[in-house]
């Protein structure tokens, strides 16, 4: 796709209706949303597995 793939729909040079870049910003943002992988696995250890949290930086 090269340079084209990324522009939006209603351009007149767009490939594939623009969705290169909508799937790729929106993985983007799926990333973000869900939090990082070590996070989920915290959440998934303390809430679901009952195991006590991490200890906090800092002391508080």
């Amino acid at each position: 796709m090269g340079e084209l793939g990324t522009l939006y729909h209603h351009s007149k040079y767009e490939r594939a209706g623009g969705a290169w870049l909508f799937h790729y910003m929106f993985s983007i943002g799926l990333i973000i949303g869900g939090g990082t992988a070590q996070i989920q696995k915290n959440i998934i250890a303390e809430r679901g597995l009952g195991l006590p949290r991490e200890p906090r930086v800092g002391g508080r």
